[in-house]
């Protein structure tokens, strides 16, 4: 696999050491909150800095360690300091951690589409009978802030105090029918190690508990956060390694979305936490422009495999508010998992949605005789949830036309794609010139509605399959001739008109039968 640097010794940018660098307070003291500083240090333009900043004045947070930044650089949206559109690829970790326009001008959504508030005992969550998950940390707890995250609403309000937590332990030991507990937050590696071990301890004297799964970004963000220290914490606990087999059986879980994100310092935590015992499985999110295509998801699932974090879930994006540009048709995604089965068996992950509303995971991973999904709409699904409960479910925000409009127009300046004459601050977004042409890199799918009927669909935007390639059509999109003879290929045109896959005999880091290259709608 091939691991990413970013840029080139960015210690030297902060006038720093590298051994300052590889340091995990260092690098939570000096993550990037002002977006006027990220804005410099990423090279972006004038107008991409406003929109930045006006997004985090409008309430988006954003804290981004210099471990992050430096992988989103040099130049994360293709656009050269003049505003021109020069490349159509977006950086992963931009798209992840950098507030934009389109997190505010997309009016649509919920502020917390999971109900958590209903179910909660303290520091206790509870959707199914035998599982919990525990806040051990409050949800602003994290080293780097996700644009897609569940529980945004929570960044700065709410936390989980020492009261809150025994009230949730007491729940637990209460309730005998809870076998696992999902240590969360937040994050639930960032704290204090004395915090972690009360936890654990906790929990492993409760002998109901057979499983806890620690839930943890910081081998992707910050991986030097993943110590030695709290990893023997967690090992003593482990049944594996504590030397006790009545202990509960202890699962790392970890959340890496883009390719971008995976370096040699992810891959030394992942493999510190195997060191000590742990099984360490990914869960991802499909996000629109960061993995919703076959070569990046493919390479995201076998770089986490090959890596030790087996691929575990791949979720659909939640419909929290400021999200409508994120979110990726279901059947979008099904087509994708559908044609991940032509690589390494265990890095295909389940796909799955948590349904509206608390209801639970719903997995929608593809059945293979229904064939190619069909891409029309309305797009609303009868979802059976985990207790038989029969909910329709909406996959895609519904956004009105004049807001529409005035996002697509922003995100296009903002990608240079094309350029606009003015961008003004102002609530209403006065200045923007609407146009007929659309961005060539910002394509949400949402539900267009009326300005005066919120919920009569107008039309919907980029769901719909595109036009059947010709065989040279295909080979030019992949940059081969038609019959693949000058690259020593042999080119196999799939019955599906969206990918290209190439046979056996190929050359270098190739591998035989891998997608290269995506034709699907969008």
């Amino acid at each position: 696999m091939e691991y990413r640097t970013g840029i080139k010794e960015p210690w030297k940018r902060f006038g720093a050491t590298e051994e300052d660098w590889h340091n995990w307070r260092w690098q939570a003291r000096n993550s990037f909150t002002d977006p006027d500083q990220l804005s410099e240090f990423l090279g972006l333009t004038d107008l991409q800095a406003k929109m930045v900043s006006d997004s985090v004045d409008r309430g988006k947070r954003m804290r981004i360690p210099p471990y992050d930044a430096a992988l989103m650089g040099p130049n994360p949206t293709g656009v050269d300091k003049r505003g021109n559109s020069i490349s159509n690829r977006i950086n992963g970790v931009f798209l992840q951690g950098v507030p934009t326009p389109a997190h505010h001008l997309f009016k649509a959504g919920q502020r917390d589409p999971m109900a958590e508030g209903s179910r909660s005992y303290g520091a206790v969550y509870q959707r199914y009978p035998d599982r919990v998950a525990l806040f051990v940390s409050k949800s602003g707890d994290c080293h780097f802030y996700c644009m897609h995250c569940q529980r945004d609403k929570d960044i700065v309000s709410s936390g989980q105090g020492p009261k809150e937590m025994n009230i949730g332990l007491d729940y637990i030991r209460a309730n005998e029918n809870i076998r696992e507990v999902l240590a969360t937050g937040g994050d639930a590696l960032v704290g204090c190690s004395e915090k972690l071990e009360y936890v654990l301890k906790s929990l492993s004297e409760i002998g109901h508990i057979e499983a806890i799964r620690i839930a943890t970004r910081l081998p992707v963000t910050n991986p030097f956060a993943v110590t030695d220290e709290k990893l023997g914490i967690i090992e003593r606990y482990s049944k594996h390694t504590g030397g006790r087999y009545d202990l509960p059986e202890i699962t790392m879980v970890t959340h890496s979305n883009s390719p971008d994100e995976h370096t040699l310092d992810m891959q030394e935590a992942v493999s510190g936490a195997r060191r000590h015992g742990l099984t360490v499985r990914n869960q991802s999110v499909l996000l629109k422009g960061v993995n919703d295509d076959l070569p990046t998801l493919s390479e995201l699932c076998t770089n986490l495999y090959h890596m030790g974090a087996q691929p575990y879930y791949i979720f659909q994006c939640h419909k929290v508010d400021g999200l409508a540009s994120m979110i990726v048709p279901i059947n979008v995604g099904q087509y994708l998992v559908n044609h991940l089965r032509g690589q390494e068996g265990l890095s295909i992950p389940n796909y799955a949605v948590n349904m509206t509303g608390g209801g639970g995971k719903v997995v929608l991973t593809p059945e293979g005789d229904k064939g190619v999904p069909d891409f029309g709409y309305p797009l609303e699904r009868e979802m059976w949830t985990w207790d038989s409960d029969l909910q329709l479910y909406d996959e895609l925000l519904h956004v009105r036309q004049r807001d529409f409009e005035m996002a697509m127009d922003a995100m296009s300046a903002f990608y240079g794609d094309p350029k606009i004459k003015e961008y003004s601050s102002s609530g209403d977004i006065q200045g923007i010139q609407l146009r007929e042409t659309l961005s060539k890199k910002f394509r949400p799918s949402v539900v267009v509605v009326e300005d005066s009927e919120p919920r009569c669909a107008k039309y919907v935007t980029n769901v719909a399959p595109p036009k059947i390639l010709t065989k040279e059509e295909k080979c030019q999109s992949f940059g081969l001739v038609p019959n693949g003879k000058e690259f020593g290929l042999e080119v196999e045109y799939v019955t599906n008109p969206y990918a290209i896959q190439l046979g056996a005999g190929l050359s270098g880091t190739d591998k035989p039968g891998r997608f290269q290259q995506a034709c699907y709608p969008y």
